[in-house]
Formats: structure tokens, sequence, C-alpha cells
């Protein structure tokens, strides 16, 4: 399957067929959302990046660089966590790594529910929602 994830192109119906042979619907409703398997991991990858560059000018910012984070993490820890995140997904070749996807989706949603006032960034929901779209896909909850 996770070959079927490094195809840049939507999906077919055997495509979907052979991802969701059971046709559960939280499935579908993921490939739906997804379609392109490489432009959402594309899409991911700059909202990643988008979050890292808010993180550098908070940890930078003398106004913020000294708040702390849910569990007394620090601007540093968190673009070092995203960091890592971000160059193990996208591989030197270009390709996705979609056994991250877990670890973002992960990433995310702790960020969403403890840092999201602090963190300030304005496509978490968005970084969220595909993700978890990802995800369902990639670890289905059926």
């Amino acid at each position: 399957m996770h070959e079927l994830l490094q195809q840049d192109r939507d999906f077919t119906r055997e495509d979907r067929e052979q991802i969701n042979p059971g046709n559960a619907l939280s499935i579908n409703a993921a490939l739906d959302f997804v379609k392109n398997p490489v432009r959402c991991c594309q899409h991911v990858h700059t909202l990643i990046q988008k979050l890292l560059d808010i993180v550098r000018i908070k940890k930078e910012d003398p106004k913020t660089k000294d708040t702390i984070l849910y569990h007394g993490e620090t601007w540093e820890l968190m673009g070092r966590r995203w960091g890592k995140i971000e160059k193990d997904f996208c591989t030197k070749n270009k390709r996705f790594d979609i056994s991250k996807i877990p670890d973002i989706y992960d990433c995310i949603k702790y960020d969403l529910q403890h840092n999201n006032h602090t963190l300030q960034f304005e496509h978490a929901e968005e970084l969220y929602t595909y993700a978890k779209s990802l995800a369902d896909i990639v670890i289905p909850q059926v």
C-alpha cells in the first residue's frame, strides 16, 4: 500500500479497492479528501515548513523567546521536534516517507491541544486535517 501512496495521481477505483477492501466509510472519506497522495504530502510538507518558520520567529523574538510551552517544552525543543519530522518526511530524492505520517498527526494533534494558543499557527487546523486524512489511510481505525 505504501507504493500506492507514492503515486502522483488521483486514486483510481483499483487503488481504492486495494487500500480499502472492506469499504470502510472513514477510509473512503479520507481517500476522497486526499485524492492525490503525493500532492497531499507536498501540501503537508509545506505546512510543516510554515510551522517551522513561526517557531523560528518566536524563538528569536525577545517578547516570546522565553515562553515556556506545555510540559516545559521550549521553542528550541519544538523546533527540533518539527525539524526532525520535516527532514525525515521528505527524503533527498523528494519522495515522502509515508511511515512518518502517524508522527506528523500525533505532533500536530499534541500542539493543537496544548500549544495552539502560544504557537498561534494559523494553518494548524489545516495541517491537522490533512495529517489525519493521510493517517486514516496509513493506519486505518476500522
